[in-house]
């Protein structure tokens, strides 16, 4: 099989003005990148999130893996105590800091970091200059080729994953803060769209999925299930991505982390979006579930399966006050249908236009040329 990805880098772009907004939803990326979401929705109909690693690929257990050893690095990393702090625990920097050393400590083991430090963002992509610098985001981490590697690093970040494939996700993830910001101390749908946009480059790069060679106990998962090309892209919604919002909830939490962007009682959610829409397409013609009972089950101690009922026991779990007050737009929205059809094509509209379609929200993502064709320089 031939790979998709380049033998050398071909520069990062980012969307600066409301013309590079208008030309970033035209590219081929952007298009592709949509449909995928569009796609893994339809997929992830009547399906459960399934919390356990037997039965995955080797690749969808190392991303696994890896999101479980950041999370504990969490667990090691101490919230300071500070009573008069609402927002904004500053020991979030010495999280991220840490998650920086140990991916960026991962390469080591298959080549060093050279192809990382060589992955500049295009000269002709320039920082605004009335931006906010403490929003933009560092290169130096990345650069960096004193970082020593993390105790329990040996276990290879993307095994077998060309090198240039890699260091793009790291860029993506890294500069794209998908874990939280870590200079402005908050976490929102932009930071969760960079996570998912790195798990959709493993697809692009023909790494994982569809368009992957397949080895091992994932390939023959493939072979045995009726020929099924994307089991492994499944397990990226219903695996990986749950077990990160498990930890960006835990941070969240931890480190009281400001939402970043919110809307208010008037928004879907404070800090997420894609939950509510894969867990709405995972409830589709779900037989006995409605919405209302959703809210029911939420409010209960009942195990859940699907990212919609598990996000609103988060709201539960995390807001004071009446649902109707403090959340009105989804109480709205699992009062008034019957089912989930038009919620789900409504929220799958409200991504478009709310998160894809606002250049505040995706200003920040280091976008790779080669993944979204587009010319170096533009």
């Amino acid at each position: 099989m031939t790979s998709p990805v380049p033998s050398t880098s071909t520069g990062f772009s980012r969307i600066q003005t409301d013309q590079d907004l208008a030309d970033f939803r035209k590219s081929p990326g952007y298009l592709d990148f949509i449909g995928w979401i569009q796609r893994r929705c339809e997929r992830v109909r009547g399906k459960r999130v399934d919390n356990w690693s037997e039965g995955c690929s080797e690749k969808i257990k190392s991303l696994l893996d890896l999101l479980s050893t950041l999370t504990r690095i969490m667990e090691e990393t101490p919230a300071e105590h500070d009573p008069n702090q609402r927002f904004g625990n500053k020991s979030f920097r010495i999280f991220v800091k840490k998650v920086e050393e140990h991916l960026l400590s991962n390469p080591l083991q298959n080549g060093g970091l050279e192809d990382i430090a060589a992955l500049n963002i295009d000269t002709a992509a320039k920082p605004n200059a009335n931006a906010d610098p403490s929003s933009l985001p560092s290169s130096s981490s990345l650069s960096s080729s004193s970082l020593l590697p993390h105790p329990e690093s040996r276990s290879s970040f993307l095994p077998n994953a060309p090198e240039l494939l890699r260091s793009t996700v790291l860029r993506i993830w890294l500069e794209g803060s998908a874990f939280g910001h870590s200079s402005r101390l908050d976490y929102g749908t932009g930071h969760e769209l960079t996570f998912v946009l790195g798990l959709w480059v493993l697809v692009k790069g023909g790494y994982i999925g569809s368009g992957s060679e397949g080895e091992g106990e994932g390939e023959q998962r493939k072979q045995g299930e009726k020929g099924d090309l994307e089991l492994e892209e499944d397990d990226l919604i219903l695996r990986v991505f749950p077990k990160y919002l498990t930890l960006t909830n835990a941070l969240q939490t931890k480190y009281k982390l400001e939402p970043a962007g919110s809307h208010g009682v008037w928004g879907l959610d404070d800090y997420v979006f894609l939950p509510y829409l894969f867990g709405s397409g995972q409830l589709l013609g779900v037989e006995g579930i409605t919405p209302t009972k959703t809210l029911e089950l939420a409010k209960s101690k009942e195990a859940v399966d699907d990212m919609w009922t598990m996000a609103l026991r988060r709201l539960f779990e995390f807001k004071r006050g009446p649902f109707f007050e403090h959340s009105p737009l989804l109480h709205n929205l699992s009062t008034s249908f019957p089912n989930f059809n038009k919620i789900h094509s409504g929220l799958f509209k409200m991504y478009l236009e709310e998160v894809l379609n606002k250049r505040v929200v995706v200003q920040h993502l280091p976008i790779p040329n080669w993944v979204w064709e587009r010319e170096a320089g533009r």
